[in-house]
């Protein structure tokens, strides 16, 4: 008899198989508000158009509080990007704390360099020692990888679920709403594109619903809503608030950088930084923080180890005749050669004969070193020996060989595909005559065979004895 286990994975596959096993239960009571989240990306089924007349299907990345099942922050976006989550990030900062952990795969906007950098165990893209650290490992966030697309692992997406029903068909987006599947689309389908202010207002309207909404039956909420759940257990908890410092990590994005070897000058997406706190720093790896939205702002600039060295401005460019920009340039540059050498003739105390006295003589130690023990050589010693006498028959030998080393060489003439195909010829009608030819003519036989231009020259050849006849 055939096992159940193997029906079943031949007929309904992998999945179904996977059922038959108990699945695992997981329990939140231990953990507490903000002690862990999760994040995943969701593509809304609503066709949306945007300030700039796009009409695409908008993406949202949200964060949910695990214990209470609680969103706290969510963006909208036309794809699951790294800014996206970068901004939601901050606004669970802003509002509502610092998370001990995230739970989230590693789809590349969380697996960005931005954001979870310097962790070893990312499972995307090349890992490197000198990375900037990403924002969730700066600020002491623990990530944790997870499934795609497993609901036990990552609960949030047993939420989004809920959103299919209460939001992506909200009255108010009636003929924007796609259908979840081809097979499931609407009679109005396509017949209208909610605007993205309408949009945002429902959705934001809608999950805030979902969190104060009663009577839910989870572990960890017995009959009250996420909202009171969070209420309870955060007015109770411990959690980190950001400093100044720590949101000016959340607010920018990170980029590994090299400063010039020249002049610690900054190059960044087409724009230049400088400030002559970089000239200590020359062809060194540094971290820089900057608003993608604000490229001419400040870089917040950063040793590899998280160390702040200062604020650097960016080097707008001038036009080729600004003569006022280039005699300001000059002048600037004239006062940088008096202070710096201002600060070289403060630093030097001493003249250049004051410090070679000082430098000590190194006198040769003197006398011999006799070592430990000494031991004779035993191989064979070399003796001056007579030069043995040569033979007349290695004298003939040698002035032969000393008559064809001086002796002119003959030229030979290249040879041309008509001469190489000819050759080849004449080995081939002695094979088929019978007769004996060398090994090397076979062997250049079969290999010219193979190439094109014994081909080419054959067909020629072929052409020319057709037209004679």
């Amino acid at each position: 008899m055939i096992p159940v286990e193997a029906q079943v994975l031949c007929r309904d596959g992998a999945e179904e198989l996977d059922n038959l096993y108990p699945a695992q239960r997981r329990s939140k009571l231990h953990l507490a508000t903000m002690a862990a989240c999760d994040v995943d990306g969701h593509r809304w089924d609503d066709w949306v158009r945007w300030p700039n007349g796009d009409v695409q299907r908008p993406c949202m990345v949200a964060i949910r509080d695990v214990f209470s099942g609680k969103f706290l922050a969510w963006r909208i976006d036309k794809s699951e990007n790294r800014e996206a989550f970068r901004l939601a990030f901050g606004d669970v900062v802003e509002n509502w704390g610092i998370p001990e952990a995230m739970y989230m795969d590693n789809g590349r906007a969380f697996a960005s360099k931005w954001m979870t950098g310097g962790v070893t165990t990312r499972f995307r893209f090349k890992i490197k020692e000198d990375d900037p650290t990403g924002v969730l490992k700066t600020m002491g966030v623990a990530v944790h990888w997870t499934t795609p697309y497993s609901g036990q692992s990552k609960p949030i997406e047993r939420a989004f679920r809920d959103f299919f029903d209460n939001i992506a068909k909200h009255p108010a987006f009636a003929g924007a709403w796609t259908g979840n599947s081809p097979e499931n689309k609407p009679e109005n389908y396509g017949s209208k594109a909610v605007d993205l202010d309408v949009f945002l207002e429902i959705v934001t309207s809608e999950i805030n619903e979902h969190n104060a909404r009663p009577g839910r039956r989870t572990e960890t909420c017995d009959g009250r809503s996420f909202d009171e759940t969070f209420a309870e257990s955060y007015a109770v908890s411990t959690v980190r608030r950001a400093s100044a410092t720590q949101r000016r990590l959340w607010l920018m994005a990170a980029e590994g950088v090299t400063a010039s070897r020249k002049n610690g000058e900054i190059s960044l997406m087409g724009n230049r930084y400088w400030d002559a706190v970089l000239r200590g720093y020359r062809g060194q790896k540094l971290i820089v923080r900057f608003d993608p939205q604000a490229l001419k702002k400040p870089l917040s600039v950063y040793r590899l180890d998280n160390v702040f060295i200062g604020e650097v401005a960016c080097i707008e460019d001038v036009g080729f005749d600004d003569v006022q920009a280039a005699q300001e340039h000059g002048r600037d540059k004239n006062k940088f050669r008096k202070a710096s050498k201002e600060m070289a003739a403060a630093a030097i105390t001493l003249k250049p004969e004051e410090v070679a006295a000082m430098i000590p003589n190194y006198a040769s130690p003197g006398g011999t070193l006799e070592p430990g023990a000494t031991r004779l050589v035993t191989g064979p010693v070399l003796q001056n020996k007579p030069i043995p006498e040569r033979s007349e028959e290695e004298k003939a030998r040698l002035a032969e060989v000393a008559k064809r080393l001086t002796e002119p060489k003959k030229v030979v003439s290249m040879q041309t595909a008509s001469d190489r195909y000819q050759r080849a010829a004449a080995i081939e009608a002695s094979i088929e005559a019978g007769e004996e030819i060398l090994n090397r003519d076979y062997e250049w036989l079969e290999l010219y065979t193979q190439s094109a231009e014994y081909r080419s020259q054959k067909r020629m050849a072929q052409y020319k004895m057709a037209a004679n006849q």
